[in-house]
């Protein structure tokens, strides 16, 4: 066998991480076969073998000698997954590990050819385009491997989705992750998008989220053809996402493009949820007669033990009037997500200590780690169920100090997002109410004023949020005799007419109980 012609400059050093997995695996072979041996059978002088068993760049033919001479798994050899050998493995992921090398051979073909070497020279031509075709063709055998493999996995991460298993779903996309490259099927590699983002938003990261959702979705509107129906979940995601981030007109024009493919006049179970998720938005931006039109009709269609649409529905009906938290609370099923966060939202906008400890008692999980967990309890952890203990804590405790503790535990300083940070601030300026410590809430009125007052356009606060700021303004400004004051009360009482006159009953009925 004619030794290579080994050039250690002809390409840049890999980083050190990958340079010292792929020592690592050099020293694996190096136990089972002698350096003396492996530079032997693989041609390459000893110098160079004892050099990639401490870190020098590998070459690809050196891994295709020891795949031929050794029988040493590629795939393992490359990534470190799998056995060593490929006597260990089975022969259809043998077959997949040698062209995974094989493509990575084509590959440093390809990148060694110097461009300028290409100019008039038909030879150099010829050798580029077989290595490109060669390419081609491993790269859609390896595709056809990979997507049998993905699909299987994305069969799984639906399970683990909807069984709100996200350890599992975590450890899923891991190996998703890993064999995505390898495939060119758009509908498998959004469902990746599509995964990652839930259990972002699962932890809280609801701008990773974002992203990914809207990455899904794209890709879904890029070819409606192939996804067909699965367009409206990654829709419905997105526009959800939007929602919390108070981007309330983003939301509906998602809503109403994704809707566009699709026949309204018969509805299902898909198109039901966009339509109510699209009523949601208007409840949002004060159309509450045209929401509850919009959910009326898509309710019949759907399963409502789903937490959000279901969720959505009680309050828009809880602002209506058409039914009261307490009726809510003693008809919730136990399989409602949703329904739990909007009760506790309205909960900790009343602020009855009564209310707060019986349905903190009832409706949280001390177990999980996320947002919410498999027994369908909120997790404590979940940024409703934080406000709402902050608020229990304040009424019970009427410690000033849990005001600083709110600020710490939501990092409100820091919060990057603008709805967001009005958001908490308003909430801290309730929370400091609540505990009795006047100066803290003063100061985050003020801030609650000026943040309310620069928030970008198009950005719209929910109802219920706006709403306690108002509140907040009647009890600060309620004892105090002066024209600032009365002029503070005039506009909180506009804003709860206002509000009311669009048939936001819930405002009148909780503004005559505080009375």
């Amino acid at each position: 066998m004619a030794k290579p012609t080994v050039d250690p400059s002809s390409s840049p050093a890999p980083s050190s991480q990958y340079a010292e997995a792929h020592a690592a695996r050099m020293r694996v072979i190096a136990g089972k076969f002698s350096l003396s041996e492996i530079a032997r059978r693989t041609g390459f002088p000893l110098s160079c073998v004892h050099g990639y068993v401490n870190k020098t760049r590998i070459p690809a033919e050196m891994f295709s000698r020891l795949v031929d001479q050794f029988g040493v798994n590629p795939a393992w050899l490359l990534t470190g997954e799998g056995a060593p050998l490929l006597a260990d493995i089975s022969p259809v992921t043998a077959q997949f590990s040698t062209e995974l090398l094989t493509l990575v051979e084509a590959m440093e073909a390809v990148t060694k050819m110097k461009l300028g070497a290409l100019s008039g020279d038909q030879k150099s031509v010829r050798a580029l385009n077989e290595a490109l075709s060669r390419h081609d063709a491993l790269r859609a055998r390896l595709d056809t491997y990979s997507r049998a493999v993905l699909k299987k996995l994305d069969e799984q991460m639906a399970a683990a989705n909807a069984a709100l298993n996200f350890d599992a779903l975590k450890t899923l996309l891991a190996s998703a992750r890993r064999i995505s490259p390898l495939c060119q099927d758009i509908r498998l590699l959004a469902g990746i998008n599509y995964y990652s983002a839930r259990l972002h938003q699962m932890n809280g990261e609801t701008l990773a989220a974002l992203e990914l959702y809207r990455a899904a979705f794209q890709k879904a509107v890029a070819a409606q053809d192939v996804f067909g129906d699965e367009l409206l979940e990654f829709a419905h995601a997105y526009a959800g996402v939007l929602a919390t981030l108070g981007r309330a007109n983003e939301g509906i024009l998602v809503c109403e493009s994704a809707l566009l493919f699709f026949d309204t006049t018969q509805l299902n179970e898909r198109t039901a949820r966009v339509l109510l998720l699209r009523g949601w938005f208007d409840v949002w931006t004060g159309n509450l007669e045209a929401a509850l039109r919009a959910m009326n009709r898509a309710v019949p269609h759907m399963d409502m033990t789903d937490g959000g649409p279901a969720g959505r529905y009680l309050a828009a009906r809880i602002f209506a009037g058409l039914t009261t938290v307490e009726q809510a609370f003693a008809g919730l099923g136990e399989e409602s997500v949703g329904e739990r966060e909007i009760l506790m939202s309205f909960a900790a906008y009343r602020a009855r200590l009564d209310e707060l400890r019986t349905m903190r008692k009832s409706m949280v999980s001390t177990q999980s780690r996320y947002w919410t967990d498999s027994s369908r309890k909120l997790g404590a952890n979940h940024p409703i169920v934080v406000y709402a203990d902050f608020v229990r804590k304040a009424l019970q405790d009427r410690d000033p100090g849990v005001c600083d503790e709110f600020d710490n535990a939501v990092e409100l300083d820091s919060a990057p997002q603008p709805d967001r940070k009005t958001a908490l601030t308003i909430r801290s300026c309730q929370i400091a109410l609540a505990a009795g410590n006047h100066a803290h809430a003063r100061r985050r009125l003020a801030q609650s004023e000026e943040l309310l007052a620069q928030l970008p356009k198009g950005t719209v606060i929910y109802p219920l949020t706006l709403a306690t700021h108002w509140q907040n303004v009647r009890q600060l400004h309620s004892r105090r005799k002066s024209k600032d004051s009365e002029a503070a009360l005039a506009h909180a009482n506009d804003f709860f007419k206002q509000w009311i006159a669009r048939g936001y009953y819930f405002f009148r009925d909780d503004t005559q109980a505080r009375a």
